[in-house]
């Protein structure tokens, strides 16, 4: 009985998995700058967001598959979108300091997309891609820029729990740390700050139905293609942020609208990490906290409409 469950789930993992095939919305590449590209989903409405996504994840977890993708329900919705794809992050950005990334690759990245657009943009930034865009803004200045929104992004690194803990420069030696960072370490990292949650995402996986069971392969696909994150550029952006807290320090002069997207159940970037962000930015700010976890929201139908609700 034991081993026929043990190959039953062994099947349910691996053969899902190896059909996944995210990233099928229809789009073009606009702007190329070393590993990073701008890719444009067209609606060819008269509304527009750029998306900044994170550095250390692969851009499709916003395009994972048909009815559950941000940027499929965005161009439905009317609203062109110019995602920032990062790239993978090979040994020549070993050295890149946080700055290039923040200001120059990000910088360019916005320029061209408003360009092609031919007007002023809302901007976007999902996790740590917010946290930079939130940085770049407070930098470089909101010139063609209309408003930012920021989801499961931390702001106070503070409060972001365990992992604010295990971030602490009395443990955490990051100066010791040579090369880029390990994709596969981090993803070590964020399993290990809920333990059970493995347990359950398994329990669930065989009490599915074939419809969850292609979404669940879908994101354990997904989950398994990270980024390596450059490493001059992670040592700096931990100290800055982890030990230093700096960045919602620097947020005061940003005077746009903003607005806060959380999930309840993140335990990555808790809506109190999040949230920070009234506290802290110059502009009027909203909030709003969906349910799911801090990679469940991107498969949601919430997500996107909260987006395309607050695009104007």
């Amino acid at each position: 009985m034991l081993h026929r469950t043990i190959d039953t789930l062994g099947w349910l993992v691996t053969d899902p998995i190896g059909k996944a095939r995210p990233g099928r919305s229809p789009h073009r590449v606009i702007h190329r700058q070393g590993s990073a590209q701008v890719r444009w989903f067209p609606a060819e409405g008269k509304r527009a967001l750029f998306v900044s996504m994170p550095l250390i994840n692969t851009w499709t977890i916003w395009d994972l598959l048909p009815g559950r993708s941000v940027v499929e329900a965005l161009v439905q919705a009317g609203i062109d979108v110019y995602l920032l794809d990062w790239g993978p992050q090979h040994a020549d950005a070993e050295d890149r300091p946080l700055a290039h990334f923040v200001d120059e690759v990000l910088g360019r990245a916005i320029a061209r997309s408003r360009r092609h657009f031919g007007g002023d943009l809302n901007v976007a930034g999902y996790c740590v891609g917010g946290t930079f865009l939130a940085w770049h803004l407070a930098r470089n200045g909101t010139e063609g820029v209309s408003g930012a929104a920021f989801v499961a992004t931390p702001i106070d690194f503070h409060a972001s729990g365990r992992l604010a803990r295990w971030a602490d420069p009395e443990h955490f030696p990051v100066d010791t740390l040579h090369g880029n960072f390990p994709a596969e370490r981090m993803r070590a990292s964020f399993a290990w700050l809920r333990p059970m949650g493995q347990v359950k995402k398994y329990k669930a996986l065989v009490d599915g139905d074939a419809d969850f069971r292609e979404l669940w392969a879908h994101l354990e696909a997904w989950s398994a293609t990270g980024v390596d994150f450059p490493g001059a550029c992670y040592r700096e952006y931990v100290r800055a942020c982890y030990f230093d807290n700096r960045v919602r320090d620097e947020l005061g002069a940003v005077g746009i609208p903003a607005l806060s997207i959380a999930a309840d159940r993140d335990h990555i970037v808790p809506p109190a990490a999040a949230h920070d962000l009234v506290q802290v930015w110059g502009g009027p700010t909203a909030t709003t906290t969906l349910r799911g976890g801090h990679v469940g929201i991107c498969v949601g139908s919430g997500l996107p409409t909260a987006l395309a609700a607050w695009v104007p």
